[in-house]
């Protein structure tokens, strides 16, 4: 029996290899095809093996439909790369590419189906805040989000869980978080397309690391300056960037609330008070001139060893690790409690279909909604 070909839009092949960020040769590797064979698939679309086509589709993961479009979808706006990144650099991963794909598929939807009235009452504290500019943004948002000094110092408020539901709840921004290799950044925010506005973290960075990088992003959105960011400590940093990070260490580590500590163990104590890293409290307390360069040297040596034995030790947890978690529990995970249940409750009123759900939740239908009472 002969294999069933077909014939597709070629722009569509080159339009959803880029969206990932895979050259040719990426692409003839995975799906195990000569390179000259995929340039000829999209340069003229023309009999491809229904099978190498599925392929395709996996690899980009796009369904197969897409691929049969007479018009090409338009590309996805990239965040600013706001990056140290050398010349070197190969840019964004097909991972990397893929997080700020779905960031941009997730945020459409809610403004598909949220009246825009709702969505510009949603966001007016954007204006409200920049209003306090000169009393200070910090203390503006932590009034907003409702959480004084003493509320944040408490255990169950020190984590991620607890900021994101936060920032979800009163501000509207929703938080993303997807895998993506810990070296390439530490977040992004996306206001491109205007309301709504989110946030994605990298879910392999440590989690005191991500509650200061989602503060760093609030930084970005309230100044319009949305970007893919690394938190980091360099001073050559573009003033942008430093300005984020000043924000997110003012936010977490009020001025009052910081102490010049005597030793590596009052650095930490002081720290996990505030929920912060030791990294970025030793940053907030040289910053403010409490402690000499020698210390901050001595200290920011101890901590990078502290970190490199740790990632080393997640790093074989993870490669010991024998149990998953449930598909729901990680779709939730990623995607953030808001948006998650946006999708459900617009599901339940017959809003939208079973199939933008498996395709934005990348779950089965089974014990969602409405379909099983």
């Amino acid at each position: 029996m002969s294999a069933i070909t077909v014939n597709v839009n070629p722009k569509t092949l080159v339009w959803a290899r880029e969206e990932l960020g895979f050259h040719l040769d990426d692409v003839a590797n995975k799906i195990k095809k000569d390179v000259n064979i995929i340039q000829d698939w999209e340069m003229h679309g023309k009999d491809l093996r229904y099978t190498d086509l599925v392929k395709l589709s996996k690899l980009y993961k796009r369904q197969v439909p897409v691929f049969f479009l007479n018009d090409t979808p338009a590309k996805a706006t990239k965040p600013k790369d706001f990056r140290n990144l050398s010349i070197e650099s190969k840019g964004l991963s097909p991972d990397a590419m893929l997080a700020i794909r779905r960031t941009k598929r997730y945020l459409d939807l809610y403004r598909e189906y949220t009246p825009a009235n709702q969505l510009a009452e949603q966001y007016k504290w954007v204006q409200e805040i920049k209003d306090h500019r000169n009393n200070g943004l910090e203390q503006a948002l932590r009034d907003l989000l409702d959480v004084p000094i003493d509320e944040q110092k408490k255990r169950k408020n020190k984590t991620l869980k607890f900021w994101r539901n936060r920032i979800e709840e009163k501000l509207g921004i929703f938080v993303f978080q997807f895998p993506v290799d810990s070296h390439e950044f530490d977040g992004f925010s996306y206001i491109a397309d205007g309301v709504p506005f989110g946030i994605t973290l990298n879910s392999k960075v440590a989690e005191k690391r991500k509650i200061f990088t989602i503060f760093h992003e609030i930084g970005h959105i309230i100044e319009g300056t949305a970007g893919i960011c690394i938190t980091n400590t360099s001073r050559d940093t573009q003033q942008i960037e430093t300005r984020c990070n000043k924000f997110a260490a003012t936010f977490l580590m009020p001025k009052e609330e910081v102490a010049t500590p005597s030793s590596f163990e009052e650095l930490q104590q002081h720290a996990d008070e505030l929920g912060a890293s030791k990294e970025a409290y030793l940053i907030r307390v040289h910053d403010l001139k409490l402690i000499k360069d020698s210390d901050f040297n001595k200290y920011m040596t101890t901590i990078l060893q502290i970190n490199k034995k740790i990632a080393e030790e997640q790093r074989q947890k993870n490669k010991d690790k024998d149990g998953f978690a449930p598909r729901d529990v990680v779709s939730k995970s990623q995607r953030g409690e808001k948006f998650f249940d946006f999708v459900l409750e617009a599901y339940d009123a017959n809003r939208i279909s079973p199939a933008v759900v498996r395709d934005v939740l990348d779950l089965k239908l089974v014990g969602l909604g409405r379909f099983d009472r």
